[in-house]
């Protein structure tokens, strides 16, 4: 007993993870190299947590009354929800999550949903997932979307270990911002979630 407190107080004193987090990351890094996506995770129901769900409310507020929303990450379907009779919803999910739900994986190109009949997107916890956002958003001004709302991570802000996150993608708030503007959208707001930047963005006449 008087080893394993020795052990964890060294561990804590060099920064040394636990062996199940230290594979963790190695399996992370692997679908990084692979440019895979991890379904491994988003098949299970209790990697969904009930706290993103305030990141949520704060891009919803942003909809506008009768707007056609479609939301990429839809988890839980909380948005649904929180927007009631405010707007059309249509949720997706990269797993089968619910019969309502639209299937995709934002990692496979070309992105198989087509979007005439919606206006807006709402990405919730979604693109620090995916390794290619310029790509997304592009197609999305390609669908003629007039308005996307997102959360991001990134890597300059958050102190979070992006790996033990499970996170694929480390781009720099600069980075997301000109992969935004060079994609068709102009930033109308920035709003601040814990460490990440919430992206109020709408599409260039």
């Amino acid at each position: 007993m008087i080893l394993k407190r020795v052990i964890h107080k060294l561990g804590k004193l060099f920064n040394i993870l636990p062996a199940n987090q230290r594979a963790e990351k190695r399996r992370i890094a692997k679908l990084r190299i692979n440019k895979s996506s991890d379904i491994e995770r988003w098949v299970k129901n209790e990697e969904l947590q009930t706290e993103w769900n305030s990141r949520t409310i704060l891009l919803a507020d942003y909809v506008a009354k009768g707007a056609n929303v479609i939301e990429f990450g839809a988890a839980n379907g909380a948005l649904k929800l929180i927007l009631d009779n405010k707007a059309t919803y249509q949720g997706v999910d990269i797993v089968a999550r619910d019969i309502e739900f639209l299937v995709c994986d934002l990692n496979w190109q070309p992105i198989n949903i087509e979007l005439s009949e919606y206006d807006t997107v709402i990405l919730s916890g979604v693109f620090e997932y995916v390794y290619d956002i310029s790509y997304v958003l592009n197609y999305f001004f390609d669908q003629n979307i007039k308005h996307v709302f997102f959360s991001y991570a990134c890597s300059d802000i958050s102190r979070e270990d992006r790996l033990l996150n499970g996170w694929l993608s480390d781009f720099k708030q600069v980075e997301v911002v000109s992969i935004i503007t060079d994609s068709g959208f102009e930033i109308e707001e920035t709003i601040d979630w814990k460490d990440q930047k919430l992206f109020i963005c709408h599409r260039v006449k």
